[in-house]
């Protein structure tokens, strides 16, 4: 009696397979051009950083949020998340409170100041990514957008 073997998946891919090797030079690519928006969006905030600026992002996103959320979130450890969380303090950029119900906990949140450079920041980002696909269809942006967001997702597994 023979048994039939799994279907190949494309977990079975060859790792030197041409396309693989396309999509690890795409997404140096991406990274490298990721660093550079991260540093022009740093550098909407003065003296910011743009670890700082990851930082910020995701306190804007997930406020009242803790240190070591943030980490966590943000893939950095927890003394460089507060080295950061300190410069965006003396920037006016955050707060930091203790929680209401157990005071041994500390909650970071963005200052009104902090939303409103954002959102300019975020505005000449976007206008950058705008113009990168002005010459695509918008299914073709929708498609994109899809598949990234599905790649990132399988790369953080």
């Amino acid at each position: 009696m023979t048994s039939a073997s799994a279907p190949a998946t494309r977990a079975d891919a060859d790792p030197d397979a041409p396309e693989l090797e396309s999509v690890e030079r795409s997404v140096w690519s991406l990274f490298r051009a990721a660093r550079g928006f991260a540093r022009e969006a740093a550098g909407g905030f003065g003296d910011l950083q743009p670890a700082g600026w990851g930082v910020l992002r995701h306190v804007l996103v997930a406020a009242p949020v803790q240190p070591g959320a943030i980490a966590e979130a943000v893939g950095m450890d927890k003394s460089a998340v507060s080295r950061q969380l300190k410069a965006l303090r003396d920037l006016g950029l955050v707060s930091m409170r203790r929680d209401d119900d157990d005071a041994r906990v500390v909650l970071v949140e963005p200052t009104a100041e902090a939303r409103h450079r954002a959102r300019a920041v975020s505005e000449t980002v976007r206008r950058g990514y705008a113009r990168a696909v002005a010459d695509w269809e918008p299914d073709e942006i929708e498609r994109f957008a899809a598949d990234l967001a599905r790649f990132t997702a399988a790369v953080g597994r």
